[in-house]
């Protein structure tokens, strides 16, 4: 399973971000956690069809419908996130 830990901001407040490509069950998944608090959002607490199906696209708009800033997972930008989760899925990445 890939993992890639991102600091993002919701309303001014820090929150991490971790994202990746879990090759066992061949998804990605994604967990959004304020500072010292349970996660405000995880792939796990939705419904396994949807969990387990989520894009790159999907998580991109999630992060957006949170109002997290200084994290994205459009195709082509400059932090290069998109093109790296690709990879890991491309490649069975397992760490």
């Amino acid at each position: 399973m890939s993992q890639h830990w991102l600091s993002g901001m919701i309303k001014g407040k820090s929150v991490e971000i971790l994202i990746g490509w879990d090759e066992p069950l061949k998804h990605f998944f994604m967990t959004i956690d304020p500072d010292g608090e349970p996660p405000i959002y995880s792939n796990l607490h939705e419904d396994p069809v949807v969990a387990f199906s989520h894009t790159l696209a999907d998580y991109d708009l999630i992060l957006k419908q949170y109002g997290v800033t200084g994290v994205s997972l459009a195709p082509g930008h400059p932090d290069g996130l998109h093109s790296a989760l690709m990879n890991d899925q491309a490649t069975g990445k397992m760490a």
